[in-house]
């Protein structure tokens, strides 16, 4: 008998709710496709007509992407930093580097063999004045870390210059790398040939030496962050590029004019650099006048400056 009693009582709970149910579904009015995708318009309409309300009422904020678009935003100005970077390598400045490295670069090819000789015994086939092993891997860190402490700034410096010089050093330190496995491996002159070597060259010298792609990595980053902040960068960063180049050369890694053109490449890749840094600081710092309305419908004038 109790479970007869539960058994209708379950019955008349559930056929309550279903009334219920079925009666606000009859309030509601059924709507049709074509109602529903012109609410769906005038809803999303109104969305974006209040979040422009808002950034118009916000200038730090009127410029900041949707943030559903946030990551394509980034992708694009990515995309564009890489096309400058690479186009300014044709710039004025471009070429007054080359004037400058291009008589240091012959004038070092008259002198490579002799001073080759000096690091190589061609008689023996063996390295002669050749530096410590350690003093090769000091040589080989001391050009990966500088370049892994100051890229780290872009994500933790809140200095503006120095975080957007660490942005556009980032964008560029991989086109520096692929520009010189480009020149190394489609290059087949003479003066892309390394020096004699005991372990791997012996009798015959091979290519892919021009220009020195460590020398380059290191001119970068000296050039580039001695041009921002000055000597405190500029010294410490440019000993680092001497050092690599004694040890190199008396590696018989690589000729004197190689490393010259290494320097010279990474020097055009920097002011092309600085030249993009300095554009995107301007447009941070965006002064701004111009005339609105008041409260009370009076003219008054703005001034208003974006950092």
């Amino acid at each position: 008998m109790n479970y007869t009693k539960k058994i209708i009582y379950f019955l008349l709970i559930t056929g309550s709710i279903a009334t219920l149910c079925n009666e606000n579904i009859q309030d509601t009015p059924k709507l049709s496709y074509v109602q529903r995708r012109n609410k769906f318009a005038r809803e999303k309409k109104e969305k974006l007509a209040k979040n422009r309300a808002a950034r118009n009422h916000r200038p730090w904020f009127r410029n900041r992407p949707p943030s559903k678009h946030r990551i394509t935003h980034m992708l694009g100005e990515f995309a564009g930093d890489v096309f400058k970077i690479n186009l300014g390598l044709f710039a004025w400045d471009s070429f007054k580097v080359f004037v400058i490295t291009a008589p240091f670069f012959v004038g070092a090819r008259m002198i490579d063999d002799k001073l080759h000789n000096c690091f190589f015994d061609h008689k023996n086939k063996k390295n002669r004045n050749e530096p410590a092993q350690w003093c090769k891997d000091v040589a080989r860190l001391s050009i990966g870390i500088p370049i892994a402490l100051v890229g780290t700034q872009a994500f933790f410096s809140r200095e503006p210059n120095m975080q957007t010089t660490s942005q556009v050093f980032l964008t560029g330190m991989p086109f520096v790398l692929l520009a010189k496995d480009f020149f190394k491996e489609k290059l087949v002159f003479d003066l892309c040939k390394r020096p004699f070597h005991e372990k791997f060259a012996k009798e015959h010298r091979k290519f892919g030496g021009f220009p020195s792609g460590h020398l380059a990595e290191a001119t970068y980053t000296a050039v580039l962050y001695g041009m921002r902040f000055g000597s405190n960068y500029a010294v410490p960063l440019g000993g680092i590029a001497a050092f690599v180049t004694v040890i190199f050369l008396s590696s018989n890694r690589h000729y004197l004019s190689q490393m010259i053109a290494g320097a010279g490449f990474g020097a055009m890749y920097a002011l092309s650099a600085n030249r993009l840094i300095d554009s995107k600081l301007a447009k941070r710092s965006e002064l701004q006048l111009g005339l609105a309305t008041g409260d009370n419908g009076e003219p008054v004038m703005k001034l208003s400056m974006r950092f």
